[in-house]
């Protein structure tokens, strides 16, 4: 198999991004406001930011119990529109699950700064 027209991606910087005690999601200074189970369903994407986290660890995270797959969408959809201001997005990998990471309007900002 071919890797021609592969783009490679580097991390510009090491995220700052962790969960507090009180519900707020945190990027260096900047913070927003998560409800619990925005919190809950946060939690593993925070601890493993950058890497994928399947749908059932984000289900088994937000709910006690099997919620449907229509339940997660919504969380989903709920918990991008309430991160975006730290530039952050919930990134889908079809199949696997999703992953945390810094919008690509972050990492060209950031690379704006340093050259």
């Amino acid at each position: 198999m071919s890797n021609q027209g592969a783009v490679a991606f580097a991390r510009i910087s090491t995220p700052l991004v962790w969960l507090d005690e009180y519900g707020l999601l945190r990027d260096g200074s900047d913070w927003v406001a998560l409800s619990i189970r925005e919190w809950k369903l946060m939690t593993p994407l925070v601890e493993h930011f950058g890497a994928v986290v399947s749908y059932d660890a984000l289900a088994a995270a937000a709910w006690q119990g099997e919620p449907g797959q229509g339940s997660l969408n919504v969380l989903i959809r709920r918990t991008r529109r309430r991160i975006a201001p730290l530039q952050l997005m919930l990134f889908n990998v079809r199949g696997r699950g999703y992953m945390l990471d810094y919008t690509f309007t972050h990492a060209t900002n950031e690379a704006d700064v340093a050259g």
